[in-house]
């Protein structure tokens, strides 16, 4: 049996080690990544080592996610600029290159709905921006 370990593990969603592959990948910005394999019997490993470079926009970005405290989808946009709005406008969240949004507002869940955000990467010295809504569903 061989186990799988990818770094930097903060790129992952989710990740099965004893799969090579990935389920959800997230990347806001270039960086390095390795996959290190190794075989649980002998104890022997080998690595690979890439360069992933992002397109100079931003992608898609989820339009829901569940903050429901079972680790699954429960951070929107983590790694970003962030700021989220509620439809009256009121600023529910803001995170400079953190965390990012886990569904609350002054330490308490938001009510199921929609929600605007805008989200601000930089890369290469250039600033992207993209608005749109989020929808957070609570179980």
């Amino acid at each position: 049996q061989y186990v799988y370990e990818w770094t930097p593990a903060e790129m992952l969603e989710r990740h099965d080690s004893t799969a090579a592959s990935v389920s959800t990948l997230r990347l806001y910005e270039d960086c390095d990544a390795a996959l290190t394999i190794r075989d649980a019997v002998t104890g022997c490993r080998d690595s690979l080592h890439v360069r992933i470079g992002l397109a100079d926009e931003i992608g898609d970005i989820p339009n829901a996610f569940s903050p429901n405290g079972d680790g699954i989808n429960d951070i929107f946009m983590k790694g970003t600029d962030l700021v989220i709005y509620d439809r009256f406008g009121q600023e529910l969240f803001r995170s400079v290159q953190q965390e990012g949004w886990d569904g609350t507002f002054k330490g308490a869940t938001v009510k199921p709905g929609d929600y605007l955000f805008v989200v601000t990467i930089r890369k290469n010295g250039q600033e992207y921006v993209k608005k749109g809504t989020v929808t957070v569903f609570i179980k």
